[in-house]
């Protein structure tokens, strides 16, 4: 038996759902066949059922791929509007830090007064959203002060305040689409394991008895519950220059609930500092939890690739991204 963690519980049974529930019909189907000379041993009628009842409730709740499409029109959409704000506050960046103030306010104490201080790029999601909100706060309260050549009339700034709210909406749309896969992952993961564990106990019973009393081999197998063998390890060793964004290629057989490994190997290089994530863009880092760090040094660090970001449609890129001042050394390791 393995274990796949997924948000604090574990996956107990190594081989797909899709075989748990084809294995619990086949089972039933002994049960049935046997309970008489196995009532004696706790296979009542009520407990077939009740394996059923416990087939059925996992069976219905949906699995992993179904919650991943929302996701990824959820990211879409959010990855849109994000974009468009980005742009425009760059070329606010441009009109803040040219306009002649009548109070002389220096041109950084008023970038900074906007939220367009620092670079645009090396902010992730939730900081450009933050920003994106002072910023159209303050275009809000200080849109008369701008000269007429910069074009910041009211009604510019209606439509900045609508491509911030549009961001934000998305955003939430986003974070709302993976609460949801993430609660039913969990439930489904639960559900799964309840089934798993009464499949174990009535096949040892099986087990038991057509290997002993009853003595028959071809009955025995009946109830054996062969685990599909584990893919091999994948593992990758890649140096990450500071200030580079990489992708990691190579690996194969990704999927939501891929256990992923990550360890820098960094002891000898303190100043790295790793941020790491599945996109589509190697020039978009999304916001946490779909991308996490690894300063060096770190301990290792273990993920399911969904959790990062990844999903079957848009987001098969594994990016790894250098923030620090050193050199930083990664090993990547899929777990089999």
């Amino acid at each position: 038996m393995t274990t796949q963690k997924a948000d604090a519980v574990v996956r107990e049974y190594n081989f797909s759902d899709t075989h748990l529930t084809e294995r619990a019909d086949s089972l039933k189907i002994s049960l049935n066949t046997d309970q008489a000379v196995l009532a004696e041993y706790n296979v009542s009628a009520a407990r077939i059922i009740a394996l059923q009842a416990l087939r059925d409730t996992f069976e219905a709740v949906p699995g992993d791929q179904v919650f991943m499409g929302p996701i990824t029109l959820a990211r879409g959409a959010r990855d849109t509007a994000q974009k468009a704000v980005y742009d425009e506050m760059h070329k606010l960046v441009v009109k803040v830090g040219q306009n002649v103030w009548a109070n002389g306010v220096s041109g950084q104490d008023m970038l900074n007064a906007f939220g367009l201080l620092g670079s645009l790029s090396l902010q992730n999601t939730e900081e450009l959203l933050a920003n994106a909100k002072v910023c159209r706060d303050s275009l809000i309260l200080n849109q008369a002060g701008f000269a007429a050549g910069y074009n910041i009339n009211a009604a510019y700034v209606t439509t900045f305040t609508n491509m911030v709210t549009a961001f934000d909406a998305n955003q939430t749309a986003l974070t709302t689409a993976k609460k949801t896969r993430t609660t039913k992952k969990v439930e489904r993961i639960n559900k799964g394991n309840a089934l798993y564990r009464e499949m174990i106990l009535l096949a040892e019973i099986g087990q038991t008895y057509w290997g002993g009393v009853g003595n028959n081999p071809a009955k025995y197998d009946e109830y054996v519950i062969n685990e599909s063998a584990p893919a091999p390890t994948q593992s990758i060793n890649t140096t990450i220059n500071a200030g580079a964004t990489i992708e990691i290629t190579g690996l194969t057989g990704i999927g939501a609930d891929t256990s992923m490994l990550f360890d820098t190997l960094a002891s000898a290089t303190p100043g790295g500092n790793l941020q790491i994530w599945y996109g589509d863009n190697i020039t978009e880092m999304p916001a946490p939890p779909d991308h996490f760090e690894m300063p060096g040094g770190a301990p290792v660090q273990n993920h399911l690739a969904g959790d990062i970001g990844w999903d079957n449609v848009i987001n098969t890129h594994l990016y790894v991204r250098n923030n620090g001042t050193d050199a930083a050394n990664l090993h990547t390791q899929v777990n089999g």
